[in-house]
């Protein structure tokens, strides 16, 4: 139940009104003038409960002053298993047993990151920084390990994923579909307006290949024109992108694109097939 809780709360709600907390001073290098060094022995002391020295929770190395967010993260809070230590790795997994509740998420994959990067932007934002937490992320003197040069380089990977799915969208729209149970058949069909995105072209039914997913899903494709992409991205498509003569087609749109492939049995000029479920296509 408490994973189920955790996973659908959002994260708005685990913070009352901003705050200012006060900080030791430390004169490390790589701390700001009001942040210190804490070990995990340290950290464990701010467990929030009786004999506390208050309620902190680490973040990727980060230690936050969560006292404000007591009733979330201080005994019998539904978060209290975060106090004194950094469990980063439970927050995007869900594990909040006592070996899931560790720092380590370098195992995971690159679409975690996403979620990552929002809940560090939350605390950031929501509460008070108190300093470093030495180990994994950042070393004895408050400076970044490599570690967090890691977690960056999986950033930029997810927001270029995440990009370039977008960028996907707009080139190749998705397909109007229309499931007929009684044939066991869907109908894919093309407008100026599938994929929600109004344009000033139809397109022509293709199967896009997702190589995240290692599938495909069907696509309006841009037929006429020169190609979206550019002419050094297509060079090593040249017996694709090529004519009978040996020169250029450059005016077929993205057809030439290398991920995407024709319906069987659908008319390739056609804005509509018919794909039965045992993958035999009809044009329709």
């Amino acid at each position: 139940f408490i994973i189920f809780y955790f996973m659908s709360l959002r994260v708005t709600d685990l913070v009352p009104s901003k705050s200012t907390s006060s900080s030791q001073t430390s004169h490390s290098s790589c701390l700001t003038e009001n942040e210190r060094l804490l070990t995990s022995e340290e950290l464990l002391k701010y467990h929030g409960g009786d004999g506390s020295l208050g309620l902190y929770i680490s973040f990727l190395g980060t230690v936050y002053d969560v006292s404000k967010g007591a009733k979330y993260y201080g005994p019998g809070g539904s978060y209290s298993f975060f106090a004194g230590k950094d469990a980063t790795r439970a927050f995007i997994t869900g594990e909040f047993e006592e070996n899931g509740l560790i720092d380590d998420i370098s195992d995971l994959g690159v679409e975690s990151f996403g979620s990552v990067q929002e809940w560090q932007d939350f605390y950031e934002k929501e509460y008070d920084i108190v300093g470093r937490l030495i180990g994994r992320y950042y070393d004895e003197n408050g400076c970044a390990t490599s570690e967090i040069a890691f977690i960056q380089s999986m950033y930029n990977k997810y927001n270029q994923e995440r990009d370039k799915e977008n960028e996907d969208m707009t080139l190749f729209p998705v397909c109007n579909s229309e499931f007929f149970a009684e044939n066991n058949y869907n109908r894919v069909w093309c407008t100026d307006k599938s994929g929600g995105q109004q344009r000033s072209w139809v397109g022509v039914p293709r199967q896009l290949y997702l190589p995240k997913q290692q599938t495909y899903r069907c696509a309006c494709v841009r037929d006429s024109g020169p190609p979206s992409t550019g002419a050094i991205e297509y060079e090593d498509y040249d017996n694709q992108n090529s004519n009978k003569d040996g020169s250029k087609d450059m005016n077929s749109g993205d057809l030439h694109n290398p991920r995407l492939k024709e319906y069987e049995n659908c008319d390739p000029k056609s804005v509509s097939c018919i794909v039965y479920l045992d993958d035999k296509s009809h044009h329709h």
